[in-house]
């Protein structure tokens, strides 16, 4: 079951062209006149689809950019993106269960280059969820593995 919900992205302006965006963690002293963020977001609604009713294939995304882009397929696709493209198809696991982990692959020394830029992800407020469901959690750790 597809569902509707909103989320923010990345706003398009003239400064992130020459400033990155970013969100101190701590506040500033005012007197340093450094603002906590400078990121300004537009908000968008978005469809979301039942992850589990899907099959998706990384590699099937991999051809299409080769057969679209031809030679410079491998500069396509080690760039990073920022935008919004309205046939992007987003997904959404209902009833996700704590013994339901997924795994967001940012890093693999055996791939060309080393390190994916980033693994596009994001949450958006559940318009089904009700009063007395749990909020949503979320663990960000990094592991190194090392081996010989």
């Amino acid at each position: 079951m597809a569902l509707t919900g909103r989320m923010h992205f990345l706003a398009r302006d003239a400064k992130y062209l020459h400033e990155k965006p970013y969100t101190l963690r701590y506040a500033p002293d005012p007197e340093d006149g450094i603002p906590q963020s400078n990121i300004d977001r537009v908000e968008h609604e978005l469809c979301f689809h039942d992850l589990r009713q899907e099959h998706l294939e990384y590699e099937g995304s991999r051809r299409i950019i080769q057969e679209t882009y031809g030679e410079d397929a491998d500069s396509v696709s080690n760039g990073r993106w920022q935008c919004i493209n309205a046939r992007q198809k987003w997904y959404h696991l209902p009833g996700q269960m704590p013994t339901e982990l997924i795994v967001f692959k940012n890093a693999d020394s055996q791939e060309l280059g080393g390190a994916a830029p980033g693994v596009p992800h994001a949450s958006f407020d559940n318009p089904l969820k009700t009063s007395t469901d749990f909020l949503r959690e979320s663990i960000e750790m990094r592991v190194l593995v090392r081996w010989n």
